[in-house]
């Protein structure tokens, strides 16, 4: 269950997301279905994450640490 109202657009998304919240974002990373991180930044610019293109494209889960608690929203990475 998600702990903090956070949405997350474009899902599925080519290159960048959209991190809709009130919260500060303190971290996000991308985790694989084997729970490897693939990716991790505390940097995100006015809540847009933009994602490498060494991505391949796949199903991740985008886990949001903020300062109010952690979300988790499963995305999907498509073409680019």
């Amino acid at each position: 269950m998600n702990a903090v109202p956070i949405s997350v657009t474009p899902n599925p998304f080519i290159s960048t997301l959209n991190i809709n919240t009130l919260y500060k974002i303190l971290d996000v990373s991308l985790v694989g279905y084997n729970g490897q991180i693939v990716y991790s930044t505390k940097i995100v610019l006015g809540n847009t994450l933009y994602i490498p293109n060494f991505l391949a494209n796949g199903t991740y889960f985008l886990r949001i640490n903020t300062d109010k608690g952690l979300f988790v929203e499963k995305v999907i990475k498509i073409g680019g």
